[in-house]
């Protein structure tokens, strides 16, 4: 697989934890549910630990570095989408502490909470979109092939202390632990019970 495939299939799998996260949210508005937080807590586990912790030192590392000076029409992208990360992790610190507001009182803090998550998201997919639409195609065009198998080498994680198979392996374990703790429909776990019979 390539490097480029790679990072849009990374960022397919966080843009279903977002949509897993939205969809819990706005459950959280539905008549008499009764959420535990365990697939909120997974959630939030994962984008602290993969985009923010691997996916993203990964692209500015490796990626945004080669692009680096390549194209002057890229340099503004490439600098939004730095400063972004860095934005991205407050927001992520700010969500958790909505969760923890939502845990204390879980009635008076929902529409707070669904106001953060959206906010988020809508943050997230639009960064991801970014990527896709302005770095990843001028990557495939600018980069020679020595490059993009260079690149492909270093987020396949060959011989890499950080990103090597057995942090891999973890990541990839995390997600399905997030699709394990998240109720049906939108994971594994057992739906949410509800006043009124439902589990």
């Amino acid at each position: 697989m390539s490097a480029i495939a790679i990072i849009r299939d990374e960022h397919r799998r966080m843009a279903a934890v977002l949509s897993c996260l939205k969809q819990l949210a706005d459950d959280l508005a539905l008549p008499d549910v009764h959420p535990d937080f365990a697939g909120f807590d997974a959630i939030l586990g994962y984008l602290e630990s993969f985009p923010a912790r691997c996916h993203h030192p990964k692209e500015e590392q490796y990626l945004f570095a080669r692009l680096d000076g390549r194209k002057p029409a890229l340099s503004d992208a490439l600098k939004r989408l730095r400063e972004e990360h860095d934005s991205g992790e407050r927001r992520l610190v700010d969500l958790e502490r909505a969760l923890e507001r939502l845990r204390r009182d879980p009635k008076g803090e929902v529409e707070n909470f669904r106001r953060a998550v959206n906010d988020y998201v809508i943050f997230e997919r639009n960064h991801m979109r970014l990527e896709e639409s302005e770095i990843l195609p001028q990557a495939e065009q600018l980069l020679t092939p020595k490059e993009l198998a260079e690149l492909e080498s270093a987020f396949l994680g060959n011989d890499d202390p950080l990103f090597g198979p057995e942090r891999q392996q973890k990541y990839r374990d995390l997600f399905s632990h997030v699709l394990a703790a998240v109720p049906q429909p939108h994971g594994f776990a057992l739906p949410w019970r509800r006043d009124g019979g439902l589990s």
